[in-house]
């Protein structure tokens, strides 16, 4: 079977089975437990455009003119001065989906509508009351519904919206959103969760020591206050002293503060937040070095990741923001931990059109366990400049081992080497890199933690020998080199995460006294190799299709509009959570 073949049948399966849910709260809330308001829906009722006289009951939203009334009672909750809408939370039931639109895209929406005069028992197309143009939040998904049969809207801004105007009852209408399509909804609930107050809105600011760079749209710099990471520019707490942590994925720098907002220690990455009033929380870092490539998060599949056969190639485009030397890579072996060969390869924008070339020597690596498993790249002295297209790539030395974690979401950017040439790959293995401006500066370990972490520098054994065989791979202008064994040293890390760092060794021919960069490189062309086979099609598009529906879920929950990351849904029946 023809990889191109595989390639298409992948792109299919990721089509039809990634969703993305849409939806936002106010935003993170901090202090006391919640407490879950008295509410409930008294009524719910359908209007139809196309039978615009008919009274109807509550089933679908449609492009064609369906609407969804619900009418909340929200007259147990106690006055809005008195307290902080954390979360409301509109589900529903979904019985049916079909949608369509940009990119395969479709959504529903909810609105705010002021009017409660309206009977289930009267109410129809022509003399509905009018809602809010602007829909209050949206869920939607890509070519087909995937997951949980619910959906539901963060309606927290239209209840105290409705309460500050006195009211006691809210409307919402859901309709169609974006694309077209029908959407079957029925059984609606809603769950509201507030704070007493005084409640104070924190800013969040983030700000490091290269203006040029704009922090912001960058995902390096990321914090957590009670254990609750902050995604958006505030959060809101309640009066207290909080666990502040810094996990951003370049050099921490120091927290300022302002207004009712204070820390215990400006210069530990781990310290106490105290909170009184309003107030500003800046992150501050330097961009002396600069964590890319994946989260550190290994799936909960233990053994169930990316494998080739051997004399296959992975790689994996990168391109950096600053300049700077790549300093520390980082694997996750989930099983079958047998030698491979690292390659840093360049000179390329698309490998589908122009095959790339080493930047330096590849590096063989022998993993001794499961786990993280941690190279320093500090002896190659590779050195890339800012916005240059590079590829870190591995090659199979053993069919299907080892076999690497898989990162979520899938990416155009990932690429395979199989029968003498290079394809789109669509996976991605779980990988870690650390770039640093100098290479003598000290950099953090590969793992999520705010402790500043130190890794000695493996050194060159003090035996060196020269060596040729034909996997020795040379500079074209160089006769000889040297090759040279490396052994990781000891590592403390001071974590309350454990992480597994196996020992293993790994050798590398290099060419003396000369330091590797995009402009001047020593250079070979990598030698292609027949393809034996290739993996079970089947078990391919099965594995695909599970990483496919979970990038759907994770993607979407990232992407929620101004809200918390987590938000359980609990239809009043026996059917699990969203």
């Amino acid at each position: 079977m023809k990889a191109k073949l595989t390639h298409i049948i992948v792109a299919l399966v990721l089509a039809l089975a990634f969703s993305t849910p849409v939806g936002g709260a106010i935003g993170t809330y901090v202090g006391p437990p919640t407490l879950e308001g008295d509410v409930s829906i008294i009524e719910s009722a359908g209007v139809d455009k196309s039978q615009p006289d008919a009274s109807l009951p509550a089933t679908s939203a449609d492009s064609g003119g369906e609407y969804i009334f619900v009418k909340i009672d929200l007259s147990k909750l106690p006055p809005i001065d008195e307290i902080f809408i954390v979360e409301a939370y509109l589900g529903f039931y979904i019985d049916s989906w079909s949608g369509r639109g940009p990119s395969g895209y479709a959504s529903v929406a909810t609105h705010f509508c002021s009017d409660d005069s309206w009977s289930a028992s009267t109410l129809t197309w022509n003399n509905k009351p009018d809602h809010r143009e602007e829909w209050t939040d949206s869920w939607g998904f890509s070519f087909v519904r995937y997951g949980p049969p619910y959906l539901g809207f963060y309606v927290d801004e239209d209840v105290e919206e409705a309460l500050r105007a006195g009211g006691k009852m809210l409307t919402e209408v859901v309709t169609w959103g974006s694309g077209s399509g029908h959407a079957g909804l029925s059984s609606p609930t809603i769950r509201v969760e507030y704070a007493k107050r005084p409640v104070y809105n924190i800013s969040v600011n983030e700000v490091s020591d290269s203006p040029e760079i704009n922090i912001a749209e960058t995902n390096l710099l990321k914090s957590s206050v009670s254990d609750k990471i902050l995604w958006q520019p505030n959060f809101y707490a309640s009066a207290g002293t909080y666990d502040l942590e810094f996990l951003g994925r370049c050099k921490f720098a120091g927290w300022k503060t302002s207004g009712g907002v204070s820390v215990a220690n400006p210069n530990d990455p781990s310290t106490k937040v105290t909170i009184n009033s309003d107030g500003e929380l800046t992150l501050t870092c330097s961009l002396d070095w600069i964590m890319y490539g994946d989260e550190d998060v290994p799936r909960y599949i233990s053994d169930q990741g990316i494998s080739y056969n051997a004399t296959q190639r992975y790689a994996e485009k990168f391109n950096l923001l600053i300049p700077g030397y790549l300093r520390t890579l980082g694997f996750y072996i989930v099983k079958d931990p047998m030698p491979f060969e690292v390659h840093i390869l360049g000179e390329t924008d698309n490998p589908t059109k122009s095959p790339p070339v080493d930047l330096c020597s590849p590096i063989k690596v022998t993993p001794a366990g499961l786990g993280w498993l941690e190279l320093d790249l500090t002896p190659q002295q590779v050195k890339i400049e800012k916005d240059t297209d590079f590829y870190v790539s591995v090659t199979w030395l053993h069919d299907g081992k080892p076999v690497f974690d898989e990162a979520f979401g899938a990416s155009s950017d990932t690429y395979k080497f199989a029968e003498d040439k290079w394809d789109t790959d669509y996976r991605d293995i779980l990988i870690q890199l650390i770039v640093s401006r100098n290479i003598e500066e000290p950099v953090k370990l590969l793992t999520t933690t705010s402790t500043t972490t130190t890794k000695t520098t493996p050194k060159p054994s003090s035996t060196t020998t020269i060596k040729t065989s034909p996997t020795t791979k040379t500079s074209p202008t160089t006769k000889t080199s040297k090759t040279t064994s490396f052994t990781a040293s000891e590592t403390t890390i001071t974590t309350t995460r454990p992480r597994t760092e196996p020992t293993y060794t790994f050798e590398t021919t290099v060419t003396p006294a000369v330091t590797t960069a995009v402009t001047h490189i020593v250079t070979t062309t990598p030698q292609p190799t027949t393809i034996p086979g290739i993996d079970a099609l089947g078990f391919q598009i099965l594995i695909l299709a599970i990483v496919a529906a979970a990038v759907g879920v994770v993607v979407g929950l990232m992407i929620r509009r101004r809200r918390k990351a987590e938000a359980p849904y609990a239809p009043p029946t026996s059917p699990p959570p969203i």
